[in-house]
């Protein structure tokens, strides 16, 4: 037997055929056999479904902003367009934000970027220095060997 929120959302099940007035609702399986599943309706189910899938929808536009702007920082290293004394607000309007921003007592920063669909404990990621004045002071791409830095 399978608990469900909503009245047809059955996991792993099928779709809902009809209800019951005991509770239970027969459900056809992908095997065609009716199981009998019951549910239980919660007030507000549909709405807060509904609010989730527009989080996941927001969450999945975030992370691919955050390849983005890792490939848009990779590519410019690449072509050698990122530049020692770029400022901040420079390099967020050309190659976007970093994914992590540290700071430390005496206001310098390091930017961190990397793909959206990588951990924050994967190797490769590109990291971007600015001075107490935010300007740019060096960068570094780690967690790829020395072969693929010089083709970067």
């Amino acid at each position: 037997m399978v608990v469900v929120s909503f009245l047809c959302f059955v996991p792993r099940v099928g779709f809902c055929e009809e209800a019951a007035s005991d509770g239970k609702t027969n459900v056809a399986s992908e095997d065609n056999k009716t199981k009998k599943v019951k549910y239980k309706k919660i007030k507000g189910g549909l709405k807060n479904l509904l609010n989730f899938a527009r989080s996941r929808k927001s969450m999945v536009k975030e992370l691919n902003q955050e390849t983005e702007n890792y490939e848009n920082i990779k590519k410019a290293i690449k072509k050698e367009r990122l530049e020692k004394g770029m400022s901040t607000s420079r390099v967020q309007k050309k190659y976007g934000k970093g994914v992590i921003i540290l700071s430390d007592d005496k206001n310098a920063e390091v930017w961190v970027y990397k793909k959206g669909t990588e951990s924050h404990f994967t190797l490769e990621k590109i990291y971007l220095n600015f001075d107490a004045e935010g300007k740019l002071i060096d960068w570094r791409h780690e967690g790829i060997s020395s072969s693929s830095q010089e083709e970067l």
